[in-house]
């Protein structure tokens, strides 16, 4: 198999602001989404959006819609246009009720690696008077979508919640204190992939985040990993410690033992340049298995 090592040339560095939408026309906006996959996308692309199928965000973000209706922001009868009304009134009322304090972010976000620079992200509001990474999501519903909120809040807008937070909180200068927290993230980001994939969390000398890196993207079944482009990337990175990570697209994260393997061959090549190898952890849809605890390591 032939694989393609993924090369990030930036430093790592928090979400960018791809575009200010402060005055930004509506029409240019949308042009923007094209670009990628969105996190209110989220939803859509695996089947869970009552209002959106995984065929129309396809013909979507490839100019292929021309043909599908496409909703008037200006039609007063439309949940759009109430949802825009109502969401300073609901950021409001968040802040009055729990004391904190919310701002808009104005920009579409963009993913700082450059291999992932298709996740973008419009987020409502940042809560800016908590300690950790906060974000707020307003949602309104009326009469006719009530129905959808009995069962409180749908799968969709959890998934949109959860890529936004995790990828925030994989960001530049955070402590991992918890490894529980840290497999809720990585699942979040990886656990429902259809290809392998492999990537880094790159650490200074106090273990706090320098960056996640994806490296590595395989078949279904497997992936090529060079010790090589594994070292040239801690340096890079001027790391002194490093998590492992990679998926199960077939959900089990029991580590193989080709992953025992792998494990060995990247840990004797980062000791010979003096960086630590914490962990290397294994993701699938059913949970997260770390090596380190299964004496691998």
């Amino acid at each position: 198999m032939n694989v393609t090592p993924l090369r990030s040339t930036s430093k790592a560095r928090p979400a960018l602001r791809l575009i200010s939408t402060k005055e930004l026309p509506r029409e240019d906006w949308l042009a923007v989404r094209k670009q990628g996959i969105g996190s209110s996308d989220a939803g859509a692309a695996v089947g869970l959006n009552p209002y959106k199928s995984q065929l129309e965000l396809w013909l979507e973000k490839t100019g292929r819609d021309t043909t599908l209706p496409k909703a008037d922001p200006h039609d007063e009868e439309s949940p759009m246009y109430w949802g825009n009304v109502l969401e300073p009134i609901v950021a409001w009322h968040y802040s009055k009720r729990t004391k904190n304090k919310v701002r808009r972010i104005n920009a579409v976000l963009q993913h700082p690696n450059p291999n992932m620079s298709w996740m973008l992200a419009n987020i409502d509001r940042e809560v800016i008077s908590a300690d950790d990474v906060q974000i707020l999501e307003c949602k309104t519903a009326g009469i006719n979508g009530a129905r959808l909120w009995k069962e409180g809040v749908s799968e969709a807008d959890i998934l949109l919640m959860a890529q936004q937070l995790a990828r925030q909180r994989l960001r530049r200068g955070r402590s991992l204190t918890s490894p529980k927290a840290v497999f809720n993230h990585l699942q979040t980001l990886l656990g429902d992939y259809e290809h392998e994939v492999f990537a880094l969390l790159l650490l200074d000398s106090k273990h706090r985040i320098l960056t996640f890196q994806e490296l590595f993207r395989g078949t279904l079944d497997a992936t090529g990993v060079y010790p090589r482009e594994v070292v040239k990337i801690c340096l890079e990175f001027n790391a002194a410690a490093v998590i492992l990570v990679h998926n199960h697209p077939s959900g089990d994260p029991e580590p193989s033992q080709a992953d025992r393997t792998l494990t060995r061959k990247l840990q004797d090549a980062l000791n010979l340049i003096d960086i630590r190898t914490l962990d290397h952890i294994v993701v699938g849809s059913e949970g997260c298995v770390s090596m380190a605890d299964r004496g691998h390591l």
